[in-house]
């Protein structure tokens, strides 16, 4: 649990608000918010899709939006019940937003090892302050989504590590 730390918890409540304060989508999201509530709605029906009738003019990958759909589908599952439809975009928005702090995590961990605890709160204080990231961190962007793995990517690269999983990292966020 050492990554709880009050800087770790502030770079998240700083998400979490950038959530709530700011909880429609920009344009560029669409295609992974779409992707999302297909999957989550649609399930399987794969021929039902938005995507299969609008693919756009850019292939993309349905991975980020898998991921994230899976994450999310107990909130779906509960959707129902507790709360409105429209509310599954700001569960979406705030899954993503703690895959992306956990990976921020893992980079704080590693900063702790390498160069103690100051410069690993430092950097979770710095993060936090700053607004794009913290913003962007929740937003269903194919950016984002290698975020998350470019975070664990950076951590083995502080901890010289691991170099084989570090290029397989930066090869999938590539992707």
């Amino acid at each position: 649990m050492g990554f709880l730390d009050g800087s770790a918890l502030t770079l998240l409540l700083v998400i979490g608000v950038h959530c709530f304060l700011v909880p429609y989508t920009k344009v560029e999201e669409s295609f992974n918010v779409q992707a999302i509530h297909d999957i989550l709605v649609l399930k399987t029906d794969i021929d039902k899709f938005d995507h299969m009738d609008f693919p756009g003019v850019v292939p993309r990958s349905f991975l980020g939006a898998a991921i994230i759909a899976a994450v999310s589908s107990p909130f779906h599952l509960l959707q129902h019940t507790f709360f409105p439809k429209a509310a599954m975009l700001t569960v979406v928005r705030l899954m993503l937003g703690s895959i992306c702090w956990l990976a921020m995590c893992r980079v704080q961990q590693a900063l702790r090892k390498q160069y103690g605890s100051t410069c690993a709160k430092a950097f979770m204080i710095g993060t936090a302050m700053q607004f794009h990231l913290p913003f962007y961190m929740s937003r269903t962007l194919p950016n984002t989504f290698a975020l998350a793995v470019l975070g664990l990517a950076i951590a083995d690269w502080i901890e010289a590590k691991h170099p084989r999983r570090l290029v397989s990292l930066l090869a999938f966020a590539t992707v």
